[in-house]
């Protein structure tokens, strides 16, 4: 097996070429090393083109340009984040009795307390709907359903405004379950009949 050598440029002296460099002007390089020193390098010269661009001024500009991209990115994933989070969040129990009573709170309007779907019936069966005004509603909880009382001003066939009342049963839902007719109306108003009676 012949052995053959290389000239050094820098040095002009001969060393083996199964060497990575010249013993005489590097320090010598055992051979497991070999492989990680190129390695090494190799970074270095990626290290000094890297510093090559900062000192021709480009990498303040790459620097500007890439956090101008990350900041919107980090913004909307914090975004995303907190939205999520608050949709997460479980809504409060709302117990049995806080439930019935909304269900209750919504059949009457806010503007004046009359019972929507009441209102609704009595314009519906009214010889003039336009002369509807409310007067007054009141409304007994019996537990699964309402007694719902509204007295109203309208006008009757003749033109005249007169007063009347309208007692009806209502599920805790909201829907009309039965219309008392106006003699039962009347005993109601007069006192003959208790809340007992319907």
């Amino acid at each position: 097996m012949a052995i053959s050598f290389t000239r050094c440029p820098k040095c002009g002296k001969s060393y083996r070429d199964d060497r990575a460099s010249c013993p005489h002007c590097s320090p010598p390089e055992p051979k497991e090393r070999g492989r990680l020193q190129r390695f090494i390098t190799d970074c270095n010269g990626q290290i000094r083109s890297w510093l090559d661009l900062k000192k021709k001024k480009i990498l303040p500009q790459s620097i500007i340009i890439v956090i101008s991209l990350c900041i919107p990115i980090i913004f909307f994933h914090w975004l995303s984040n907190i939205s999520n989070q608050q949709i997460a969040q479980p809504l409060p129990k709302q117990s049995y009795q806080e439930s019935r009573d909304e269900k209750i709170k919504k059949q009457f309007s806010a503007w004046d307390g009359s019972h929507i779907k009441l209102t609704e019936y009595i314009k519906g069966i009214m010889n003039d709907p336009d002369s509807y005004q409310h007067v007054e509603t009141k409304y007994w909880d019996k537990g699964d359903y309402l007694i719902v009382f509204t007295q109203f001003r309208g006008k009757n066939m003749f033109g005249g405004v007169v007063k009347n009342g309208c007692l009806a049963k209502v599920s805790i839902n909201g829907n009309i379950l039965h219309v008392f007719n106006q003699d039962e109306v009347m005993d109601f108003i007069n006192g003959k009949k208790s809340l007992d009676d319907y």
